[in-house]
């Protein structure tokens, strides 16, 4: 008898592990490529890579918006950022890329206590909360002087230099939390990265997700770079100080990112952004603010000179460097923002207007010679066949644009969209008869289908992005030159989408992102 209790203990010790919740608190959807780093009392961190997509040479940076003007108003005007990253390394395609680490989790209640209380065992998958940024900064501070007395080897060098861990500027976290080189332009431009419901992601407020409280971290699926809970559960301090257009004007609180599980699923987005004071009265004293909705993740970033060669190596590449596209803020509508037709004309202006002075100078000589003269009328002449050949060349881009916008829509519409319907009736009649081989085939079509749409409509919204880029009033001149040719070639059902391709247009114009859940929607309905 006591033989068989002995097994039968054995035995529910062995189904009991799984259903704990403990077997590992610290990583509990362990996935390829974590980077893991070791914390006091057997605590750890893991971390995941966020590979920028441009390279490993050494001035590579990422271009790409931040913001959603549909949502955040003015606070979020759609604004053109770089990002570089930290360490080089091999991506998932073997081309060696810069790229920086982002925690693949909230900093949980164990992991904090690890390291500001150590030795008092705390097993909490929750996110810490209730802590200042200051608080934050404190955690991070002796973290790193952990690492560094006690586990250095661990922690990914550049070059000879080891990295070091803190907040993510609100620059790092977007673009993270977007899905970073690893989904599409039109997949980066949603509200958020995610095909599915939402609510499989992330955390918010109702009945259906959070209940008003918060979750224990993991629980829900990542998004593309394997990143639990990056939006909603508890929103997230970062390095940056707020700005409203993002780096420039004056400095305010920190920073955070992401909403927490009190925000509503319609308000939940990558680009929600919030001002946080530093302090705020408290029990009749000024405090550090602390809420309970508010923590943290961290990153992995190095120093840029980490040595006698990279100084080196970044001097003699800067020239170059700087004669490549600069991008300023798009909230500000500076001359480097603006179409290629009109930067042309300031600088033909610019160049005018020197040539009038030097004109006014040689006239007040007595005898102004001649072959000067002669000459500056040769150079207005060569202003204005520039000028001429820069805005044909805009108005043909215009119209190639907006020809491969309008066909790509066309083609999506009469062929993907339209079949999908009478696959769907083909696959409900399949199953009512039983015919499984039918079914299988069937399903397969739409889901070929249903991918070959989301392609198109990434390419439509691309095709937004150039359009863009060239002065409005070309891109007008554009639709109305294809719509003729439309009606040449008779083409009615053309001519009627074409009038929602410009509604697509003006919506891209208007708010700087690709909104193609709700064009795809509009064409459905159309």
């Amino acid at each position: 008898m006591r033989y068989f209790f002995r097994i039968f203990a054995v035995i529910f010790a062995i189904f009991l592990v799984p259903f704990t919740g403990i077997a590992d608190i610290y990583n509990p959807k362990p996935y390829n490529g974590d980077f893991v780093l070791p914390m006091p009392d057997g605590a750890k961190m893991v971390f995941r890579p966020v590979f920028i997509g441009e390279g490993s040479q050494p001035y590579a940076l990422k271009e790409f918006k931040v913001g959603d003007r549909s949502a955040g108003g003015f606070k979020e005007y759609p604004t053109d950022v770089v990002i570089g990253g930290s360490f080089i390394k091999n991506n998932s395609n073997g081309k060696s890329d810069w790229l920086y680490y982002i925690g693949k989790y909230e900093v949980t209640e164990a992991q904090y206590y690890s390291i500001m209380k150590p030795g008092r065992k705390n097993n909490s998958r929750k996110p810490v909360a209730n802590i200042s940024w200051f608080d934050a900064q404190e955690f991070i501070n002796k973290y790193n002087m952990w690492l560094f007395d006690n586990s250095s080897d661990k922690l990914p060098k550049n070059e000879n230099s080891a990295g070091f861990l803190r907040l993510p500027t609100e620059i790092e976290w977007e673009f993270a939390a977007r899905g970073g080189s690893e989904v599409n332009a039109a997949h980066f431009d949603k509200k958020h990265p995610y095909t599915k419901r939402l609510m499989k992601h992330e955390w918010y407020n109702g009945p259906e997700s959070s209940h008003g409280k918060v979750k224990k971290t993991g629980l829900l699926k990542p998004n593309k770079l394997k990143i639990h809970d990056i939006l909603g559960n508890v929103s997230e301090m970062t390095n940056s100080f707020y700005r409203i257009e993002y780096y420039q004007g004056r400095m305010g609180g920190f920073v955070s990112r992401g909403g927490h599980y009190l925000t509503k699923k319609s308000k939940l987005r990558s680009s929600q952004r919030e001002e946080i004071p530093l302090y705020k009265p408290m029990r009749g004293k000024i405090m550090p603010t602390t809420q309970s909705t508010l923590g943290f993740r961290v990153v992995i970033a190095s120093q840029i000179y980490t040595s006698r060669k990279t100084l080196k190596t970044l001097e003699s590449e800067w020239p170059d460097y700087v004669k490549s596209v600069r991008v300023t803020p798009a909230a500000r509508p500076t001359q480097t923002n603006l179409p290629l037709a009109s930067r042309t004309d300031v600088r033909i202006d610019d160049a005018r207007q020197s040539l009038e002075r030097l004109v006014a100078e040689l006239n007040t000589l007595p005898n102004p010679p001649q072959g000067a003269m002669d000459q500056i009328g040769l150079l207005n002449a060569s202003f204005q066949n520039i000028e001429a050949t820069v805005k044909k060349a805009e108005s043909d881009s215009a119209y190639a644009w907006t020809k491969i916008a309008s066909e790509t829509i066309y083609l999506i519409y009469s062929r993907d969209m339209k079949e999908i319907p009478r696959k769907r009736r083909a696959l409900k009649a399949s199953e009512g008869l039983g015919k499984t081989g039918l079914v299988d085939k069937i399903r397969k079509q739409i889901k070929q289908k249903e991918k070959n749409i989301e392609e198109a409509m990434a390419s439509y919204g691309l095709a937004f992005t150039q359009l863009e880029k060239i002065r409005k009033a070309s891109v007008d001149k554009s639709f109305v030159r294809y719509r003729d040719f439309l009606s040449r070639k008779g083409a009615p059902a053309q001519i009627r989408l074409l009038s929602l391709v410009k509604k697509h247009y003006a919506d891209y114009r208007h708010n700087r992102r690709m909104n193609i859940d709700k064009w795809k929607t509009e064409l459905e309905n159309f």
